[in-house]
């Protein structure tokens, strides 16, 4: 994991925010809620 990913994970954790990607390495972080696409 990249530390570009590390800090917007980190943001995301801090806020209780979801983070929108195709990047399986989010899937990784603990606690982190990831969405891997939009719903319908």
């Amino acid at each position: 994991m990249q530390v570009t990913d590390l800090t917007i994970a980190t943001c995301a954790l801090t806020v209780k925010a979801t983070v929108l990607t195709k990047d399986s390495d989010f899937l990784r972080v603990p606690g982190l809620n990831v969405m891997t696409e939009l719903p319908p």
